[in-house]
This record gives C-alpha cells, structure tokens and sequence, in this order.
C-alpha cells in the first residue's frame, strides 16, 4: 500500500479499522509491535512500510474522533469495526 497510489485511501482505511479491533483484543505494547517488524520485515521494504503506516494511523485517529467522513472511507473499503471508537482519545502510538 504506496501511499498517493490508486486505493491506497481505501487501503488505508481498511488497515485503520483492522488496526483498531487488533488493538482493543490483543492489547498489546508498542515495543512488542516494532521488535516484530525489525526481526520480519526486510529493509528495502522499510520505507514503505513508514509511509504506510504514518496513512494508517491519520486513518485510525480520524476513527478514533468519530469523523464521519473516516467511517465513510471504512464503509466504502468494505470494513465493519467490531467496536466503533467514538471517543476523542488518539492512537497511542506514533509514526
């Protein structure tokens, strides 16, 4: 998922919304996350693994703040929350 690429927005979205369900299950640390893409992803992916990611987490705050137009982009990805996140919190973790 290039970001400015055709659906990369969808994508997106799509990632947000499986980000934010994997989260509220698996409760899991930041750190844990990052030690797992150093030991799994190769570096000549590593960039685009940054750009991707910094799209996902505008997404799941977006979500997060209960921005209708973000919930439009899920719906239109073709992905259902199991919790709908309708606070004003942020995504805990930077880019």
């Amino acid at each position: 998922m290039a970001p400015g690429t055709a659906g990369s927005s969808l994508r997106a979205a799509y990632a947000a919304g499986e980000l934010l369900d994997w989260i509220d299950v698996n409760s899991v640390e930041q750190e844990v996350v990052f030690r797992w893409i150093d030991e799994n992803v190769p570096m000549e992916n590593a960039v685009e693994l940054a750009r991707a990611w910094a799209a996902v987490l505008t997404e799941a705050e977006a979500l997060m703040r209960g921005d209708e137009t973000a919930y439009d982009a899920l719906d239109d990805a073709g992905y259902t929350m199991e919790q709908p996140y309708r606070s004003t919190g942020r995504v805990k973790w930077a880019a």
